[in-house]
Order: C-alpha cells, then sequence, then structure tokens
C-alpha cells in the first residue's frame, strides 16, 4: 500500500474517532491515556498530510476546508484546560461541533461513520 492509500485510511480511521459518540470514543483508548489529547493528537498526525492527499485526488478542496475547521477548533480549544478532561468531551459544544465536522467529513467521502478502531497505534505505557 502506498503512502497516500495509508494516510488516506489513517484519515478515516481518524474521522471515525472524531466523529464517535462519547461512549464510543472512550471505549477505543486505553485507561492510562488522556483521551481528548490522544484525539486531538490523532488528527493532528494525519492533517500533516492533507496537503498531500489533496495533491494526489485523495481529499476535495470542499473536505480540506472541513478538515482545517476541525484543525482550527483544536487549536482553538489548545490554551484552555478545562476543554481536555473526559466532562469536556462529553458535554462541551466545541467538541460537539468536532464530531458534526467528521461527520459532514465522511459523508463528503460517502463513508457511513463506523464505531472507532485504533489498532493502528501502538500504546506505550
Amino acid at each position: 500500500m502506498d503512502n497516500n492509500n495509508y494516510n488516506y485510511n489513517y484519515l478515516i480511521q481518524v474521522l471515525n474517532i472524531l466523529a464517535a459518540s462519547f461512549k464510543d470514543q472512550i471505549k477505543v483508548f486505553p485507561d492510562f491515556v488522556v483521551i481528548p489529547d490522544e484525539i486531538a493528537l490523532l488528527f493532528d498526525d494525519i492533517y500533516l498530510s492533507i496537503d498531500s492527499l489533496k495533491k494526489n485526488g485523495f481529499v476535495s478542496a470542499e473536505l480540506a476546508l472541513i478538515l482545517e475547521k476541525i484543525d482550527y477548533c483544536l487549536d482553538s480549544m489548545s490554551g484552555n484546560k478545562s476543554k481536555w478532561d473526559l466532562q469536556s468531551l462529553k458535554n462541551d459544544s466545541e467538541w460537539e461541533e468536532i464530531r458534526n465536522l467528521a461527520k459532514s467529513s465522511l459523508n463528503i467521502l460517502n463513508i457511513h461513520a463506523d464505531k472507532p478502531v485504533i489498532d493502528f497505534v501502538k500504546w506505550i505505557k
């Protein structure tokens, strides 16, 4: 599998994590991580590849704009510690906006939101 195919599949998995309900999000992470941080880091990792995915036809301009909005939302929360706990992930309107943007992204890709899976991550305790 070439790098763009790998990154595209990674993007879909990360969007599934972002789009998932709080209940489904917390089920897929080990108990020793800060889940909101890990979600943001997974997105940040794949967001670095968006230009390449766009250039190679995996990401449309419309999708790139929505992904940019997700990145902006995460960045805007980064200085506020209260946004990075489980209560906030569950109830905060900004996390809900991120979920909705991720669902829109999956819709653009004609992909039905699925239960999140993060078997592509190796956890170190």
